[in-house]
C-alpha cells in the first residue's frame, strides 16, 4: 500500500529530475529512494519514470498523480503547522530561486529575519534567472522566486511587486554635454555592453532620457555577454564601452565600481516581483516566508538612492 513517505519520494524525484538529488532531499540513500519507487510503480500498477543517462523523465502517467500526491502531503503539512502553536516551532523545507543581483541586499538579510523568527524552516536557494524560475514555480520546483520585470505570469503561478529596481549607466567616461541631442549621438557613437542584442535595461535608459526605444540599427554591434559580472568587467577594461545594470549589481564588490563614470537612472518601473506556485500559500510556513521577503524588500526599497 502507498503511504505518505512514497508520495514524497515521488514528488521529490519528479521536482528534481534526479535519483540522486531527490536522495539528498529527502535525506536517504539513492537504493532506497529507488525501492520507494518501484514499490510505488507495482501498486500502481504502471511505470512512473524513464530514467535516461542525465534524468528521470516523468511519463504521462505522472500527470493525473501529482496534483493528487501534492494535495495528500500538503495536508499531512499542514497539520504539522496546526500543532506548531509558535511560528518558531515551523519547521519543514521552502524552495527560493533568486535573480543574481539580490543575493546580498535580498538573501542575506532574509536568512538573518528567518533564522530569528523560525529557526526550524530550512530556506533552499538557488540562483536562477526569471524565466526559468518562473517555470520552476509552476512546475512545483520551487515555492518562491524573487524575479524582474518583464515577464509573462505563467499558469499556476501568482506575483506580488516587491520594489522598484534602480538603473545605473557607466562607463570609464561618460559625455559631459546635458544637451539631450549631443548626448544622444555621444552615447551612440560608444560601444555597449549587454546581456541580449535587444537589452532591455538599455531601452529603459533610452526611453527615459529621451523618449523613445533604443536605436539599436544605429549603434556599432554591441558587445554582447552572459554574464552580468562579466559586463561590469568588460567596461571596465573596455575605453569607450557603456552599459546599464541594476543598482544592486553594480555595486557588487564595489572595489569595482572605482574606474567607472556613472549616471542613475530613474527607477523602472514594475521593477522587481516575488512570484510563488498556486496554493503556494496554504502552508503557514510558506506566509512567514513570503512575509519576510515582502517586509526585507521594503528596507531595501528604503536604502535606495532617490
Amino acid at each position: 500500500m502507498i503511504d505518505i513517505k512514497d508520495l514524497q519520494a515521488f514528488l521529490a524525484i519528479l521536482d528534481s529530475r534526479s535519483i540522486s538529488r531527490a536522495a539528498e532531499l529527502l535525506g536517504i540513500t539513492q537504493p532506497a529512494l529507488s525501492l520507494k519507487l518501484k514499490k510505488m510503480e507495482s501498486d500502481l500498477g504502471v511505470h512512473l519514470f524513464q530514467r535516461t543517462a542525465r534524468a528521470m523523465v516523468p511519463l504521462e502517467t505522472c500527470a493525473p498523480i501529482e496534483p493528487i500526491a501534492r494535495d495528500i502531503v500538503n495536508r499531512l503539512e499542514s497539520l504539522k503547522d496546526a500543532v506548531a502553536q509558535r511560528v518558531e516551532d515551523l519547521e519543514g523545507e521552502v524552495r527560493l530561486a533568486c535573480l543574481v543581483g539580490w543575493t546580498d541586499a535580498l538573501l542575506v538579510p532574509l536568512v538573518q529575519v528567518l533564522r530569528e523568527r523560525c529557526p526550524k524552516v530550512q530556506l533552499r536557494l538557488q540562483i536562477m534567472e526569471t524565466v526559468p524560475a518562473l517555470m520552476g514555480c509552476a512546475a512545483g520546483h520551487l515555492d518562491f522566486a524573487v524575479v524582474a520585470e518583464p515577464f509573462e505570469e505563467p499558469d499556476g503561478v501568482s506575483c506580488t511587486q516587491l520594489l522598484d529596481e534602480q538603473l545605473v549607466l557607466f562607463a570609464r567616461e561618460l559625455p559631459t554635454t546635458n544637451d539631450p541631442d549631443q548626448l544622444r549621438a555621444s552615447l551612440l557613437a560608444m560601444q555597449w555592453v549587454t546581456m541580449t542584442y535587444r537589452d532591455l535595461l538599455v531601452d529603459q535608459y533610452w526611453q527615459t532620457a529621451f523618449g523613445e526605444p533604443f536605436p539599436w540599427a544605429e549603434t556599432a554591434p554591441p558587445l554582447v555577454i552572459d554574464h552580468l559580472f562579466a559586463v561590469r568587467s568588460l567596461v571596465a577594461s573596455l575605453a569607450g564601452t557603456v552599459a546599464a545594470l541594476p543598482l544592486q549589481v553594480f555595486q557588487l564588490k564595489t572595489e569595482q565600481t572605482s574606474p567607472f563614470d556613472r549616471r542613475m537612472i530613474r527607477p523602472q518601473r514594475n521593477g522587481l516581483h516575488l512570484a510563488w506556485r498556486a496554493g503556494g500559500l496554504e502552508l503557514r510556513r510558506f506566509q512567514v516566508v513570503r512575509d519576510a521577503i515582502v517586509a526585507v524588500a521594503r528596507d531595501v526599497l528604503n536604502t535606495l538612492p532617490s
